[in-house]
């Protein structure tokens, strides 16, 4: 220097100064209170969102679920079609039996009157060449 020793300027503080000092302190004191709050908030918001993944993995089961039994339910319906085709089938099987059955019967009965008469034609000209 030049000599002159620089006065020493006291710290002198500002009314704004000291009071945006004061709101600092008041906000870390916050922070340290809320710290744990917030902790926990995370801890819960984390917690919230698995249970809202499984709570989704749980609807996506049950959906798939769905489609399965919908899947069977057709199934069920296609095999209960062709077990009706078949009782169906059946049915009209056994009714062609039974026309056939009437019909052997009727050709069977035909054939024993035919028979009948035959012996009695023969019985007559047994008769007639007696005499």
């Amino acid at each position: 220097g030049s000599g002159v020793e620089e006065a020493k300027i006291p710290m002198v503080e500002s009314k704004g100064a000291a009071k945006a000092r004061g709101l600092l302190k008041e906000a870390e004191r916050l922070k340290a209170k809320a710290g744990p709050d917030a902790a926990a908030a995370k801890d819960m918001n984390e917690s919230a969102w698995k249970k809202i993944d499984a709570a989704h993995a749980k609807v996506h089961t049950a959906q798939q679920q769905i489609s399965e039994a919908k899947a069977s339910m057709s199934d069920a319906r296609d095999l209960e079609h062709k077990a009706a085709q078949k009782i169906s089938d059946a049915n009209a099987l056994s009714d062609a039996s039974k026309h056939t059955l009437n019909v052997a019967r009727a050709t069977k009965k035909e054939g024993a009157q035919e028979s009948e008469a035959a012996k009695a034609s023969l019985a007559e000209a047994e008769a007639a060449g007696k005499k």
